[in-house]
């Protein structure tokens, strides 16, 4: 038994106690000395060891050349191994490979040249950062793959066309509405929709990959050579199946999905841009109908980014120098005036931009709150300067109201505060509000609505007909008017179902006791055909253009003529 010095077992205590295992090998490549560590990782006792030649822990190819390397390195000193740190793989006493990290340095010793090994153990290191890989590109809610390795995945497959192209496609599906879930039933029935989501989908055995790219937006990677019609029918079959009914922690509960997909097959693409088509064109889809499927285009692709421009423009402190409202006459069967409709316009960049493309900007971005309040000043100040004019005194003056402003909890207040600021009468001031805002919280809407009313502010149903509302519930709001949209005149002399239409609306209004104002009137076959239905308020280009403030003096002669 070995006799070790107090400095000799201080030495191997610490040595038999670290993390890496420690080997000595002498010129011959037979091993001298092993700490614990290294007989724990090879699975040797120090008698099976000790003696070996160092081949016994290498596999086959590093052990093939042991012996010509040392005898090189010995002859010319060329170091390839020693001073460096290495990663390969040993083996154990049973022949299983083990990845390890290997430094090896030379020692001068009394008996002559040694070599020391410093070997890690990077199984644990291996284990956890392929725990992390797995975390970094996993979703914890629903399990599936996430964004990060959905442009991993995108990665690959682009590579691959170099050698074999065939076609592929990204779907980007989103839920719409989703957050009204959260908010009405809470968060976790909304994961809920979101893992129930990610189960119909992992369904679909022809889709390579399914990713959760975002919240409540999956992403779908599939290659197929089916025509894109077929494509189209049966990915719209797969958003039906989506948006089916299910029952969630005891309540049924539904929830549509769009989708915009882009098709590649060159190995020139990138990731990034491939997800941000597909998400372009999901963006197109959601706004032209919930539920909807499109494919990407240059088209889209320049729309949306003509969008992001116009995004930018309403959040620019100069909005309000670039808005400026224009008033369309109103009047009875008689051609007499009757009020104005104030009607917003945008010139932005030398441009026009269309009220329906900018409000709805506005409404998602947030700028409609401060358009909104510019839009009650200027009504305010026409409603001053229009009663110094006796033509135009007693006219009322029509302001639609977005559902974003109306929300507002300040949208009561700040209305009176305005009226009483600028000492103009209530009852000239007339709000249109749409069917659209009428289905969001009922309860808020027809107290503001009652609070306003009160007041002496009346209310009219804008583009009645072309909504979802429901009679049972228009007939308890405090409406005074409903507007017939232009869509049921436009061909109200040669459509039966049109004119069957506007007669049901003039009916239902007498019923309830409401006023209706008839609009975009542009001939007088359409006015006449009107008359005939029961219609005595009109507002269309017939009569007059939306004109400047400025403009509408010179056009008081029009206004007055009788007999129409």
């Amino acid at each position: 038994m070995a006799v070790f010095s107090a400095k000799e077992s201080l030495n191997r205590t610490i040595l038999d106690n670290i993390m890496d295992a420690v080997v000595s090998i002498d010129k011959n490549g037979l091993i001298t000395y092993c700490n614990q560590t290294a007989l724990t990782l090879f699975g040797y006792t120090e008698a099976n060891l000790l003696g070996k030649n160092i081949k016994c822990l290498m596999v086959d190819y590093h052990a093939e050349h042991h012996d010509n390397y040392l005898r090189d390195y010995r002859s010319n000193l060329v170091k390839r191994v020693i001073g460096n740190t290495r990663v390969l793989q040993a083996k154990n006493i049973n022949d299983e490979l083990i990845p390890i990290e290997l430094r090896v340095c030379q020692l001068e010793m009394d008996d002559g040249t040694a070599y020391l090994g410093m070997i890690r153990d990077l199984r644990d290191s291996i284990s956890k950062r392929e725990k992390i890989h797995l975390l970094e590109n996993t979703d914890l809610l629903t399990g599936l793959p996430n964004r990060n390795a959905l442009v991993l995945a995108l990665n690959d497959t682009i590579d691959g066309l170099v050698l074999n192209k065939q076609n592929f496609y990204l779907l980007m599906i989103d839920a719409d509405d989703f957050s009204k879930i959260n908010q009405a039933f809470g968060y976790e029935y909304g994961d809920e929709v979101l893992r129930k989501t990610a189960e119909k989908l992992s369904k679909y055995k022809d889709f390579r990959l399914i990713a959760r790219s975002s919240q409540d937006e999956f992403g779908v990677l599939f290659q197929s050579e089916l025509p894109q019609h077929e494509i189209k029918r049966w990915l719209t079959e797969v958003l039906c199946q989506l948006s089916s009914v299910e029952t969630i922690i005891n309540r049924p509960i539904s929830c549509s999905f769009s989708g915009g997909i882009y098709n590649f097959n060159q190995p020139n693409e990138n990731s990034q841009n491939a997800i941000g088509y597909a998400e372009n064109a999901l963006k197109f889809a959601k706004q032209l109908q919930r539920g909807g499927l499109v494919f990407h285009s240059n088209e889209i692709d320049q729309e949306q980014r003509h969008s992001a421009v116009l995004d930018q423009g309403l959040k620019s402190t100069q909005l309000t120098e670039q808005l400026f409202l224009v008033y369309q006459a109103q009047v009875d069967e008689h051609g007499q005036l009757i009020g104005f409709e104030a009607l917003m316009r945008w010139q932005y960049q030398n441009q026009l931009v269309r009220p329906d493309i900018f409000i709805a900007l506005a409404e998602r971005n947030g700028a409609i709150y401060k358009m909104g309040g510019w839009l009650l000043e200027q009504a305010c100040q026409f409603l001053t300067w229009s009663s110094t004019i006796p033509e135009f005194a007693s006219c009322r003056l029509s302001v639609n109201v977005s559902p974003k402003q109306f929300a507002h909890p300040n949208f009561v207040p700040d209305i009176i505060q305005s009226l009483l600021n600028h000492k103009i009468e209530p009852r000239r001031l007339h709000l249109e509000l749409t069917e659209r805002l009428l289905l969001e919280n009922p309860a808020i809407i027809v107290q503001k609505m009652q609070d306003l009313r009160r007041y002496g502010i009346s209310f009219s149903l804008d583009d009645f007909g072309t909504g979802y509302s429901s009679l049972a519930y228009i007939k308890n709001l405090p409406l005074s008017e409903l507007k017939i949209d232009r869509s049921f005149v436009k061909e109200i002399t040669n459509s039966a179902s049109d004119r069957k239409i506007v007669s049901t609306i003039l009916l239902l209004a007498q019923g309830l006791g409401l006023n209706v104002v008839t609009e975009g009137v542009e001939n007088l076959e359409q006015l006449t055909e009107l008359k005939k239905l029961g219609c005595k308020q009109f507002q269309g280009f017939f009569f007059a253009k939306p004109l400047r403030k400025e403009h509408l003096l010179a056009s008081i002669p029009q206004f007055k003529a009788d007999g129409l």
